[in-house]
């Protein structure tokens, strides 16, 4: 058995009504932002949902840049009715009002817990959302981790990366503490192993078998996979460590550097991570002000799921970012695109992400050679596949 999974940045998928802590009030009737766009939003959202696997939808599906469990819901019945159940919603606590979410097939899932790990510099950011589900199909335990980080965009809409990179390193740093707590055993619980860890193989199996747990990260992290906060910080990457037991690690470790014990090599080892989208071509997301492609949005997963040791195996061939339908080239006719006309596109931009587009009253509105209340979002999402082993 095989299911599919999927990660989508819905760009701006608010409900109507503001909640309690947004202060974007730019998404509101009087600006706009009516009911009837955003049922025509959801539309189109919807279609490339449907036919993503094989002309079905995925089985599992992150989201972010959504506003209420409603929308969650609203959208995976326009998908496919009866089919997704959405993952307990909770409200973050970002400025904007926006977070990140999971709808899975009832029929494939059952989702047995959630957290959501709130994320504050001196104001709060999107929370990171935690789903414990099992696999009916045999009894296998996935742990998603669906992220948005902070995004690139500094002060006065400046777009230097290295202005808010800071941010995004110490939510790469969250993230990994997370994925620690998931893949190590608790310094509450590690305090009353003994120092000398390899010395029985009772605690070299418990060890291994926390270790090799399945974690899937997805999310749109605003950093390419080389970046240094996904790389260095995260430790997520193509790395000959990810291949590697525990207890194998720590042997080497020991013979490293004899003065510390097993036991402190192991609080200070790192969780090494492989990034699916490595050596993946292409990109998902396209900036205008910097004219760049960028390939932000991501799966990540642990030693588990990678190897297949604990009877789910992510197949990475089958990893790619989905933009079938989705970029403008496939939704707009030549005429749109001028070399020399600065209101009208460059034939270079063919590929991008068709993005989604409404009147707009008192905040701008869309480029003369635009229709309302067409496009998607301003990234392509990205799909792959897990195999169920017996």
């Amino acid at each position: 058995m095989e299911f599919s999974v999927a990660f989508w940045n819905l760009q701006n998928l608010f409900d109507v009504n503001s909640g309690e802590i947004a202060t974007d009030l730019e998404f509101i009737p009087e600006k706009g932002w009516t009911r009837e766009v955003l049922d025509k939003k959801i539309e189109n959202l919807s279609k490339p949902l449907k036919i993503m696997n094989n002309g079905n939808p995925p089985d599992l599906i992150g989201f972010c840049e959504i506003e209420s469990e409603k929308l969650a819901r609203d959208l995976s019945e326009k998908v496919r009715p009866d089919y997704f159940e959405v993952a307990k919603y909770i409200d973050g606590s970002d400025i904007r009002g926006i977070d990140t979410c999971l709808v899975y097939a009832k029929d494939i899932f059952d989702c047995i817990e959630t957290k959501s790990f709130r994320i504050n510099f001196r104001y709060p950011t999107r929370d990171i959302f935690l789903a414990k589900l099992r696999v009916r199909q045999n009894n296998a335990e996935l742990l998603v981790l669906v992220n948005h980080w902070p995004s690139r965009r500094g002060k006065k809409d400046g777009f230097d990366q290295y202005d808010t990179e800071f941010s995004r390193c110490m939510v790469a740093e969250n993230c990994g503490k997370i994925v620690d707590d998931l893949l190590k055993i608790p310094f509450a619980e590690l305090k009353y192993l003994p120092h000398d860890i390899l010395s029985d193989k009772r605690y070299t199996n418990m060890i291994n078998d926390r270790w090799n747990k399945n974690v899937l990260l997805m999310g749109d992290f605003n950093d390419d996979p080389f970046d240094k906060s996904i790389s260095k910080y995260l430790r997520a990457k193509n790395d000959r460590d990810i291949y590697a037991e525990l207890n194998e690690v720590l042997e080497i470790l020991r013979n490293t550097d004899r003065e510390k014990t097993d036991k402190q090599h192991y609080l200070e080892h790192t969780t090494p991570l492989y990034n699916c989208m490595w050596n993946l071509s292409g990109f998902s997301y396209y900036h205008w002000r910097s004219n760049s492609t960028n390939l932000f949005d991501q799966f990540m997963i642990s030693r588990g799921l990678l190897l297949g040791i604990q009877k789910l195996k992510m197949n990475l061939e089958n990893v790619r970012v989905f933009n079938e339908g989705l970029s403008i080239g496939d939704n707009l006719s030549n005429d749109y695109f001028v070399p020399k006309d600065p209101e009208r596109y460059h034939p270079a931009q063919t590929g991008i992400p068709m993005t989604f587009e409404y009147l707009r009253n008192n905040a701008g509105r869309i480029p003369k050679h635009r229709l309302p209340t067409t496009g998607f979002s301003d990234h392509f999402p990205i799909f792959g596949t897990i195999e169920a082993l017996p």
